[in-house]
């Protein structure tokens, strides 16, 4: 990302842990066909991907990629762990009379929209960040409060049992 100036969006299907990483094969053999008409056995990358079921394994991964990104200089654990916390908060707080609890793929779309505004707002201007300083820590402290981010994280209102209207 440093390297193209652009940032990308990376879901916590994306960040293993290095046991993942390790024991998960990497390569799938495919045949081909080279220039000359002759059969080539090739070996294929595989896109490697973590379980991210449940909480508990959605809460590691992010804490992955929090890692990873403060390790780049990218932006402060610190806060990016605070959107991570903010996030997982929504998942438990009680929903209004009459609404649901906000479900993990409410908190997916949230988080992927946050990364596609700080994306926009850095779009050929990300470099690693020089001393103190990361350069995605002020757009991530401005959406990850921004209207257009949280309202993913709003309970949404369940279904109504209608009771049917009884003849006077």
């Amino acid at each position: 990302m440093i390297e193209e100036g652009c940032l990308l969006y990376v879901g916590p299907e994306k960040c293993m842990s290095r046991e993942e990483e390790i024991t998960k094969e990497k390569k799938e053999s495919t045949l081909s066909i080279d220039n000359a008409g002759g059969l080539k056995l090739t070996k294929k990358a595989q896109d490697l991907q973590c379980d991210v079921s449940g909480e508990l394994r959605l809460r590691a991964a992010f804490t992955r990629r929090s890692l990873a990104m403060h390790q780049t200089n990218l932006v402060t654990f610190d806060l990016i762990e605070e959107w991570n916390q903010q996030m997982f908060a929504a998942l438990l707080r009680p929903p209004p009379a009459g609404h649901k609890y906000v479900t993990t793929q409410q908190i997916l779309s949230a988080d992927k929209q946050l990364w596609l505004h700080v994306s926009q707002q850095t779009r050929g201007k990300l470099t690693s960040g020089i001393g103190d300083k990361p350069p995605l820590d002020e757009h991530l402290k401005t959406y990850m409060r921004s209207p257009e981010v949280l309202c993913f994280m709003t309970p949404l209102p369940s279904m109504c049992e209608c009771r049917p209207i009884s003849p006077l």
